[in-house]
């Protein structure tokens, strides 16, 4: 039995260990596993929660939470719970022994009586194991006594806090210094609700409190902290002092979101805002704009850039969308600053690139030379005409608009030397208004239109060349922008890219194709061409539908701003349909509503010189101002220059108000205030005044004021102005007399006027009694209601399908467009005459089925160039005002072109559907193309002024008394001024005759390059042909005149061309003039005779330097001196008779006459062209008559002109 219980006890003693749980079993005196380790014995005794009993805290019984736990492999046993030391703890399970499995845990409680706790010693509690090990710990104690009230300071306890306005908290850290080992703080309030958020992250030994800095005052502030401790029931409080101090806000800056809309292929400005949100001043150091592949520019802007609070900052910015693709582009912008939040800011400007619809139909725009206007079709609206909005509408400081119709632009421009809001050059009104601009006024540019199909010398900001075709393009590639976003405004298909365009209707070839390159230039490659009064036909004849007869002739008169059209057209109405047929057009291309209002400001210029110089006449004054054409080219004096541009303002402004008065009015009264110039600068009032100032003579103020009045105010008459605009009126009468004559003498059944200009009241009473005068018989003259814009409506409408439908009917359009406006042909030689215009396609051909035409045309040589004319008149003259140039056409035959054949060949002539003209040399039963040589534009200057087409001679006369004041001024500084501006005067004369072709000079000049020897020879002939023309002028010898004056033309042509680009611009020349001795004074003649000498040799200096093909201008002078000159000349005079000066202009040429004796010389192919033969009494084989003198050069012999001769038989 004893065997068998030790057997159980063993057996019994085998536990496993309860860590690793792979059953190891561990024997009873194991300490740790023999597989994992772990101690096989070991338990923890503690609090649940650890107590506090603070001395005379509380009284209440209370119950404490005793926790054991096994940390061994092995179950323990253990005694019942034991407390030592005093009566204080009572266990709520006395002599209980309990067992804790590994692991596991056992809750046991104390009960607590606070009351019998000491300070002075401590309660202790104590839990033993059971069958424990000799050398294990099978005993735990835990301790408990009552602590004293917790006693600490805060350090500090006053606190400073500066801080800006915005910032709503701020944090302070208070040291805690405290007396007992143990501070257990669980929480921290305020009295005056100051703490927004405790950190007791570092409790007990200092708190982090936030401050509401909301709730502060400026100044002192007090608050009780309250700390709640763990352990005592009651908190502690704790006072402490904040003394507050609120600054300014820090500079703060902020970027309002930006987003900006652009159409694509477009330029424009847009606005990065820059805003301070702080008290002080915020600095921007610098603006970096990442990835914009050139989407958004920046200005040049010169940084730091100081931005103070409720003064934001605008920065414009330049967006092109130009080869961009539509879609939005986020631009990432930093801006550098001293932001007291965010020294780096990143802000994202989104561009969003739209990309237009297609318009579907043309664009109409009347370009006019005065001011221009734009229709489209709006087909959300029943396909109505409607007018497009080109201006801004801005109004005065009385809210009265500042533009009366922003449907209307002026048609100027002016460039800029600095970009302003991202534009090189503003168009219309903004144009106009910084035309006294001292920085851009001098590129500000007007009536462009009349300068269509030439050049000018002018200068541009930066060093640009531009030409009229290219201004116009600027001014077209403006109306285009402007109509785009109006339409896209109106929620309609808005991309361009066809336009029906108007033009004068005598425009002639060349400027027709400069108005269709500007259009190129833009893009724009569909356009239609109408004339202008076309165009109103159009428009009257849709507003007039209802009113038409079966059969009906309407006159439109159109005058415009810079010139005026006529067109007769034929309406035939059947039923519900129309056709219109334009059947005679005419007009005056260089007379317009700007000439109008030149002559008004001449009148008044002229008004003034007058009177003063009536009262005053010991008085030197000048009234400075700019008219069309000049700029201002600025002065060393300011104040003259500020008179300049204040007294063209006033005076052109007032002009157009007096003209569009006389609409109304019976008379107009120009009272504008113009700046005097007299030693300096003076009010016109104030120089009137001082000059009549004599009390002796005006002992009534009245009377002095009513005389004053009567001098600076200048009266024009309905009546008088009428009388001085009836010649060019008249002219134009008589060309509509001319058109009813050639068809068929019918007149018309309405005459509508049309154009700005014809609102003057008077030109309609001048029509009606045109008509009454001559024809005997009222007809309805009708201004129309807005003689602007019939214009552009009849051409938007001209652009609709052919076919238009109309209440019920249909419009059609019978060769609106589409026939020759002018003759056109080339010059013909008339024998006893000279050059005259031979008329090839006449006027008013269909194009293209009736547009072409043939002439007998000898050809001379294998190379031919011919000039194809344009005339504007009826008869053969080729006057400058009537015949214009298009362009020169080459001919280069073959070599194996039937020579025979040449002297009988023809000249076609074909105007395609294009309106291009094409020559073709018919040869026998060949055809030669000739190929286009584009003329280089006529160069004008468009610097100087020129005289108005009318003159308005004085209405009132000048009142007869004429005080005087006197006033000295030294007579050489007068002889000085005037010898400056006679040299200048000269030099504008010198450049006028460069420009025009007069040959120059070269004396004492060294020529050492062939092209310099060619030059010379130009010049030379040009001379020499100048002086024999004059010769002949005199002498009377009319036949040889004509042929040599033509010859001359073709020369001083050459030389326009040739001197086309680039000629110089003299120095400035501007001495002193205030001389008080003749010394002085022969100073500046010197120095003004050097200015002209200096001024010359740059000329020549620029002819010589000019890089020329040589080969082709020895061709061009051999071409002159041989067809221009020798052939004609030798065809009507014996060869011994010729002028000895066409011999001097041969050698020149280094040419001389091949010789040739009757019945000597042998008739040898080689050297000549043998036309036949003939019987005569001479040696057979020799030459028996010479048909045309032939031509070989003079240092080797080679023949340039074979002599046609007949050899004897």
């Amino acid at each position: 039995m004893r065997l068998l219980r030790q057997r159980k006890k063993l057996y019994m003693a085998k536990l496993v260990c309860s860590k690793c749980n792979i059953g190891w079993q561990i024997l009873e005196h194991d300490r740790y596993c023999g597989y994992c380790g772990s101690e096989t014995f070991g338990f923890s005794v503690k609090w649940k929660e650890k107590p506090f009993y603070y001395e005379g805290d509380r009284t209440d019984l209370h119950v404490l939470t005793i926790l054991v736990e096994n940390d061994g492999a092995t179950p323990i046993t253990f005694q019942p719970i034991q407390i030592q030391s005093g009566n204080a703890l009572t266990p709520t399970e006395k002599d209980k022994t309990f067992t804790v499995r590994p692991g596991k845990t056992y809750t046991t409680e104390v009960q607590v009586n606070p009351n019998k706790l000491k300070t002075e010693y401590s309660e202790k509690i104590t839990v033993s194991a059971i069958d424990v090990s000799p050398n294990q710990d099978d005993k735990k104690s835990l301790e408990l006594h009552t602590l004293p009230i917790p006693e600490f300071k805060l350090k500090p306890n006053s606190f400073f806090l500066e801080y800006p306005k915005s910032k709503e908290s701020e944090s302070i850290v208070i040291n805690i210094e405290y007396l007992q080992n143990t501070l257990h703080i669980e929480d921290i309030e305020s009295t005056q609700e100051l703490i927004e958020e405790v950190d007791l992250s570092k409790a007990p030994d200092n708190v982090s409190l936030k401050i509401n800095l909301n709730q502060l005052e400026e100044g002192r502030n007090f608050d009780t902290l309250v700390f709640k401790l763990h352990g005592p029931s009651k908190p502690i409080e704790k006072q402490i002092q904040i003394q507050a101090k609120q600054l300014p806000e820090p500079a703060k800056l902020f970027v309002p979101e930006t987003d900006l809309d652009i159409i694509q292929d477009r330029k424009q400005t847009g606005t990065l805002r820059l805003e301070n949100r702080g008290e002080e001043t915020l600095d921007i150091n610098n603006i970096v704009l990442e990835n914009t592949s050139g989407l958004v520019q920046l200005p040049d802007l010169e940084f730091p850039i100081p931005i103070e609070k409720g003064h934001p900052q605008e920065i414009e910015i330049s967006v092109s969308s130009i080869d961009v693709e539509p879609r939005t582009h986020p631009i990432k912008l930093t801006i550098l600053s001293n932001c007291g939040t965010a020294k780096r800011y990143e802000h994202t400007l989104n561009v969003q690139v739209k990309e237009r619809e297609e318009y579907p139909h043309y664009l109409a725009i009347d370009f006019g030379t005065t001011n221009s206007c734009c229709a489209y079709i709006d087909e959300n609206d029943e396909y109505k005409l409607k007018l497009i909005t080109l201006e801004d509408k801005t109004t005065d400081d009385s809210g009265n608009p500042t533009i009366p119709d922003p449907n209307i632009m002026p048609s100027s421009i002016i460039y800029r030397v600095e970009p302003e809001n991202g534009r090189d050059y503003d168009v219309g009104s903004k144009a106009e208004t910084d035309r006294t601009d001292g920085r851009d006024g001098p590129y500000y540019i007007s009536s462009v239109k009349r300068w269509l199909g030439y050049g000018w010398h002018r200068k541009f900001p930066n060093n640009e060349q531009f030409q009229p075709v290219d201004v116009v393009s600027h001014i077209l590639k403006h109306i285009i922008n402007k109509a785009e976003d109006y339409l896209e405004q109106q929620n309609l298909p808005s991309k361009v890219t066809r336009c029906v365009v108007t033009h004068p209707t005598k425009f002639n070839q060349q400027q027709q194709d400069a108005l269709r390159k500007a259009f190129v230039n833009i893009g724009i490659t569909d356009h239609i061409l109408i004339d202008e009064a076309s165009a109103a036909s159009m428009g009257i004849i849709f507003q007039e539908y209802n009113n038409l007869s079966d059969d009906y002739r309407l006159l439109v008169y159109d005058f415009g701003g810079g010139t005026i059209d006529i067109v007769l057209s034929q309406v035939t109405k059947k039923g519900d349909n129309i056709t219109i047929e334009p059947i005679a057009r005419d007009g005056d291309p260089k007379y317009g509503g700007d000439d109008v209002t030149q002559a008004i400001v001449d009148y008044i210029i002229s008004e003034y010189r007058q009177r003063i110089e009536e009262i005053g006449p010991e008085h030197e004054f000048e009234i400075p101002y700019y008219g069309p054409g000049q700029i201002l080219q600025e002065t060393e004096y300011p104040d003259k220059d500020n008179a300049t541009r204040s007294n063209t303002a006033t005076l052109y402004r007032d002009a157009e108000n007096m003209k569009r008065d006389l609409a109304i009015n019976s008379e107009t009264v120009f009272s504008g205030q113009l700046n005097i110039v007299n030693g300096s600068v003076k009010r016109m009032n104030d120089f009137v005044k001082d000059i009549i100032k004599e009390p002796t003579q005006f002992q009534d103020e009245t009377v002095h004021q009513d005389y004053l009045q009567s001098i600076v105010q200048v009266k024009l008459t309905e009546e008088q102005f009428s009388l001085y605009i009836q010649r060019a009126l008249y002219n134009t009468f008589a060309m509509i007399d001319t058109m009813i004559a050639d068809t068929g003498d019918r007149l018309p059944n309405l005459v509508v006027l049309a154009g700005q200009s014809s609102k003057m009241k008077f030109v309609k009473q001048m029509m009606a009694d045109h008509f009454k005068n001559k024809y005997k018989k009222d007809i309805e003259i009708h201004l129309d209601d807005n003689p602007k814009t019939c214009v552009v409506k009849g051409a938007a409408q001209y652009s609709m399908p052919y076919t238009v439908s109309v209440i019920g009917g249909d419009v059609n359009t019978a060769n609106l467009s589409n026939k020759t406006h002018t003759r056109l042909g080339i010059t013909r030689l008339k024998l006893g005459i000279g050059p005259v215009f031979g008329e090839i396609i006449p006027k008013g051909k269909l194009i293209p089925d009736e547009s072409y035409g043939t002439t007998e045309l000898p050809l001379k040589s294998m190379l031919v160039p011919i000039k194809v004319l344009e005339h504007f008149g009826s008869d053969d003259s080729i006057d400058k005002g009537k015949v214009s140039p298009i362009n020169t056409f080459n001919l280069e035959l073959p070599d194996d072109a039937a020579i025979e054949e040449l002297r009988s060949s023809k000249l076609e002539m074909v105007v395609n559907h294009s309106g291009e003209i094409q020559l073709t040399a018919i040869v026998g039963t060949n055809k030669y193309p000739f190929t286009v040589q584009r003329e280089t534009p006529a160069f004008v200057d468009n610097i100087h002024s020129k005289d108005s087409v009318i003159k308005i001679e004085k209405a009132q006369t000048t009142p007869a008394i004429k005080p005087v004041k006197p006033q000295t001024i030294s007579p050489f500084q007068r002889k000085a001024e005037k010898a400056i501006q006679d040299t200048r005067k000269q030099v504008e004369d010198i450049t006028r005759e460069y420009q025009e072709g007069e040959p120059i000079s070269f004396q004492n000049f060294f020529l050492s390059k062939p092209n310099q020897r060619v030059i010379l020879v130009l010049n030379l002939i040009t001379q020499d042909l100048c002086k024999w023309t004059s010769e002949l002028k005199q002498s009377g010898q009319t036949d040889i005149f004509r042929i040599v004056e033509y010859a001359e033309k073709v020369m001083k042509e050459k030389l326009q061309v040739f001197r086309a680009e680039d000629i110089p611009t003299p120095e400035t020349l501007d001495p002193p003039t205030n001389v008080t001795t003749q010394d002085e004074m022969n100073r500046i003649r010197k120095k003004c005779a050097d200015f002209i000498v200096k001024f010359k040799d740059r000329l020549r200096g620029h002819e010589l330097n000019r890089k020329i093909d040589i080969t082709l201008h020895r061709q061009f002078i051999l071409q002159v001196i041989k067809n221009h000159l020798f052939n004609n000349l030798a065809q009507n005079l014996p060869i011994e008779e010729l002028p000895a000066r066409m011999i001097e202009l041969l050698d020149q040429a280094d040419l001389e006459i091949i010789p040739i004796k009757i019945g000597e010389t042998e008739a040898d192919s080689r050297l000549h062209d043998i036309q036949g033969s003939k019987w005569a009494d001479v040696k057979r084989g020799t030459i028996v008559e010479v048909i045309q003198h032939g031509l070989m050069k003079k240092n080797d012999g080679e023949i340039v002109q074979k002599p046609v001769v007949i050899r004897g038989e």
